[in-house]
């Protein structure tokens, strides 16, 4: 089982995602506020990261449903079970790969080549990390325009620890 800080960080952006939307109604996670997606969106675009990750560990296919969320594709404003459905299985399913990786893994497992740069699993997870938290900012705000506490992701009460 992986228990790296790498793998501990992206856990712990998981779960601060959960804490942004269990609030919500159907109506709140489909509001806009240009040029911030909607809550929902960026809900399906998260999940996304989850099913890639899973992927590269295990090879998983990544659901359709899913793919409509990838960089590129159309906003939309989906409804709050279906999302929370496909996220809540991409969490599932993240999680579960995780446990597989070693660190070994982390520093030596190429999982993309950029520009004639090799990209290790730990760098790849890292930037995924930083993109979802990217997008947390951008729930936070949505949640503030709604009415809501934009929460505190700073000093959260999490699980993890170190």
């Amino acid at each position: 089982m992986s228990s790296h800080i790498i793998t501990g960080y992206y856990k712990l952006s998981i779960d601060q995602m959960e804490n942004y939307y269990k609030d919500l109604t159907d109506n709140d996670i489909k509001k806009i506020f240009p040029p911030l997606n909607c809550i929902g969106w960026l809900m399906g675009h998260s999940s996304v990261y989850n099913y890639e990750i899973a992927n590269k560990i295990k090879e998983i296919k990544i659901p359709d449903e899913a793919n409509k969320y990838r960089n590129g594709q159309p906003h939309s404003t989906p409804d709050l079970k279906d999302i929370v459905s496909l996220w809540e299985n991409s969490v599932e399913t993240v999680k579960n790969s995780l446990k597989l990786l070693t660190d070994e893994d982390l520093s030596s497992k190429i999982t993309w080549i950029k520009d004639d740069e090799k990209i290790n699993f730990g760098t790849d997870i890292s930037r995924m990390t930083f993109h979802y938290w990217n997008h947390l900012g951008e729930i936070a705000s949505v949640r503030q325009l709604i009415g809501k506490d934009p929460g505190n992701p700073g000093y959260g009460s999490w699980d993890w620890r170190y």
